[in-house]
Formats: C-alpha cells, structure tokens, sequence
C-alpha cells in the first residue's frame, strides 16, 4: 500500500468520520489518525424534561391498551378514598343518637367491606398493568441500546471505560423505567385522591377549604426549590457510579497484574476515592430529599391547626354538624399523605430524568460509518506503513510515530516493540477503525 494508494482512499473517506486519514507523497508518506473522544457527559447539557418524557412515550405507545387499563385503575383507586369519610359523616349523623336509623347496623359493615374489595381489585388491575408495560418499555430500550453497541465505532470504547457501559445497559436503563413506572403511580392516582378529597371538602364547608387550598402552592414552591438540585446531583451520583464500576472491573480483570507488580495498595486507594465520592453526592442528595418532606409536613401542621380552629368557632354557632366536623377532619388528614407522597416523588423522578438523559445520549452515539460497496475476492496480501502518526483529537503530541514497515505478499507478517509502542494501534488502522 504506497502513499498515493493512502491519498485515494483519503479522498473517499466520509468527513463525518470520527477519525481522519492524511497521507503525503512516496517520500514524505504520512498518515495522521485522529479519533474524536465522546462528549463529557457532565458538561453536555442535559435534554429538558418535556423533550425526555416525548421520548419515553414512543417506546409506551405499542401497549397504549395496557397503559390505558392501567390509568383508569389509578384513577378509580384514587376516587375509592373520597368514599371513607362521607361513609364517616353518614354514620355520625344518622347512626348515633335516639334517632338513628337502625338500618345503618346491617348497610354500614356492607359499604365499607365493597369499598375495600373494590379498592383492592383495582389495585392489583394498576400494578400489573404498570409492571408489563415498565418491563416491555425496557426490553425495547435495552434492545435498541445493544444495537447501538454493537455498531459503535472502536473510538467510543476507547475513551469509554467497560463499568461505564456496563452500567448504561444494566442499572441505568433500569432505573428510568421502574422509577418513572412508580412516579407516574404516586402523580396519578395521588392527584385523583387529593382532588377527590377537596371536592368532598368544598362540598361540606367552602370557607374550611379554602385553608387547604392555600396548603397547594406552598408545596408545589417547596418541591420545585428542590427540583433542581435534585436534578444535578443525580446525575452526578449516575457518572461516579459509572468510574466505581470500572475500578472494580479493571480489578477483578487485572487481578493477575495486580499481584505481579504488587499494585494492591494502588487499587485500594482508587476504589477508595470513588466510594467517598458517590458517599458524598448520596449524603448532599439524601439532605435535599430529606428537609422536603418535614417542611411540606409543618406547612400542612399550621392548615390543619387554623381549621381546626375555625371550625370550634362555627360548632358554638350551630354552623356545623359533628358528622360534618369529623368527615371534614378526616378528609383534611388524608390529604396530607398523598401531599408527602408528591413532595417525596421529585427526587425519584429527577433520579429517573438522569438515567434517562444518559440512556438516550447513549442510544444517539453516532454509528460507525460503513458505506464501502466494494468487494474484493482475492487480495494480493502486500502491505507497508511509512511515517505513520496517530494521535486522539484533543491531544498536542502523537501517541504513534515514525513506523516504517513492509510485507511482502503471501506470507504471515508480525509487529513487534515495547508495550505502548502502537503494535495494536496499527493493528486497528487496517481494518480502519479509525480514520
């Protein structure tokens, strides 16, 4: 393969290439390789949640059906709460007393048992139903990213580390689907019980509710003052994870060179420092999560005190039943653990926006350009290197220089050198694995 040979097929070469070839004249043949290295996914800038979500309801759309079932189900689970306390008031107001009605002794027990079947059945409807369609949604990811591996060109390994990988395909996929599987549960049918409780509120007393409404917006501030932080630090703890699971890899394959050149020490203090740093970034991330529920709880504590209240001034004024106070109360309290639930989700939901931030960057890697429509039945065997240079983009200095090599056809040729000196560089510059 002379110089101008290298210079024809330069011509060819697709721009795009992650790697680019350069080759002089017979006595200045040269032949520079430069490999572009992957963008550092903590200074690309992150998709939106909008663009994420779009992107995650395409794999959902083939079992629309299922997904359908299994929203109707949250929804009839979340309306099942608002029957508890109107069956409360019933009871108070007309079970108690010299005039209660003596058949609430046999219909009383026979509500509350239907509601709990009921409630039972639509819940096992919405958990089977979420679960097929988390597991089908990645098995489709899963399968579209080893696609995309396995067409990778050899530059992206080179500058990405096995556990990181590993790590994409394995825990990351993973995390986006069952944690949005289990956010969209909580949001769903949470939303449907807090709406259904402060109808039932605004039905009994429109002045007591409107304390409970002022409690909405002092959460949702609270959650989105969290969200962002939230966001940032999970998508840290998904890279540090990335760099553990290669220091461990590199371990348990290296282990023999480890012991030969007594690297145990070394390996230790690496593995070290990556667990302290994922130990950081969980302790900075467990104190963001952890101060919103408290505060989203005081919030709720100071409602519950001012209707309270309010509601001992209208009872000495004849305003208000006890039947009415009590189911009021009751339908007050049960707001306020849906409420944590939506203020407990965010962290699990800007954990899953990480994963799958990096699950899609990874499905959009450019593949390795393969458009050669040339076949050849029978090569003459006959190759020659001469000045040939290689360095990875990015890099001032070229790893590999200055080899000058032949072989003659029909014979089986070898490379030789010192370890670091390009024998397997060379090697991957035949078969053009970069360019």
């Amino acid at each position: 393969m002379s110089g101008a040979d290298l210079a024809k097929d330069k011509e060819k070469a697709d721009r795009t290439d992650e790697a680019t070839v350069k080759a002089s004249g017979p006595d200045k043949a040269g032949t520079e390789a430069a490999a572009k290295p992957a963008e550092n996914p903590t200074i690309r800038q992150p998709s939106s949640e909008r663009v994420l979500l779009a992107r995650l309801f395409r794999y959902v759309r083939p079992h629309w059906r299922v997904f359908a079932l299994g929203v109707v189900a949250m929804m009839l689970t979340g309306s099942t709460e608002t029957a508890l306390p109107a069956i409360m008031q019933h009871l108070l107001d007309d079970g108690f007393g010299g005039k209660g009605n003596p058949q609430l002794m046999w219909t009383a027990p026979l509500m509350i048992i239907g509601l709990f079947v009921g409630r039972g059945m639509f819940t096992f409807t919405m958990n089977y139903a979420m679960n097929e369609v988390s597991n089908s949604v990645l098995y489709d990811l899963r399968k579209q990213m080893f696609d995309r591996l396995v067409q990778m060109p050899v530059s992206y390994f080179s500058t990405h580390s096995a556990g990181t990988i590993i790590a994409r395909l394995v825990n990351d996929v993973q995390n986006v689907t069952q944690s949005l599987a289990s956010v969209l549960v909580i949001m769903v049918r949470d939303t449907c019980v807090i709406l259904g409780l402060l109808g039932w509120l605004l039905y009994l007393n429109w002045q007591l509710t409107m304390i409970a409404f002022a409690l909405i917006p002092m959460v949702a501030l609270a959650v989105g003052a969290f969200s962002r932080r939230m966001r940032r630090l999970s998508g840290e703890q998904l890279r540090y994870t990335g760099e553990l699971t290669s220091v461990v890899g590199e371990a348990i394959h290296g282990n023999p060179v480890i012991k030969v050149y007594a690297g145990q020490e070394h390996e230790r203090s690496r593995f070290a420092a990556a667990s302290r740093q994922l130990q950081g970034f969980a302790r900075r991330m467990t104190v963001a999560s952890s101060l919103l529920v408290p505060i989203t709880q005081v919030m709720a504590a100071v409602a519950v005190s001012l209707v309270i209240a309010l509601a001992l001034y209208q009872s000495q004024q004849d305003r208000t039943t006890v039947g009415g106070f009590v189911s009021f109360l009751t339908a007050m309290l049960m707001i306020l653990n849906p409420l944590k639930h939506l203020a407990d989700v965010n962290g699990q939901l800007q954990r899953a926006f990480a994963a799958a931030d990096a699950v899609f960057h990874f499905i959009d890697e450019p593949i390795e350009n393969d458009h050669g429509t040339q076949e050849i039945e029978r090569a003459s065997g006959a190759l020659r290197f001469e000045g040939v240079r290689f360095r990875l983009r990015g890099q001032h200095q070229p790893g590999t220089q200055g080899h000058r090599s032949g072989d003659q056809g029909g014979r089986d040729g070898g490379a030789g050198g010192g370890s670091g000196g390009g024998k397997t560089t060379l090697a991957n510059l035949i078969p053009r694995f970069y360019r």
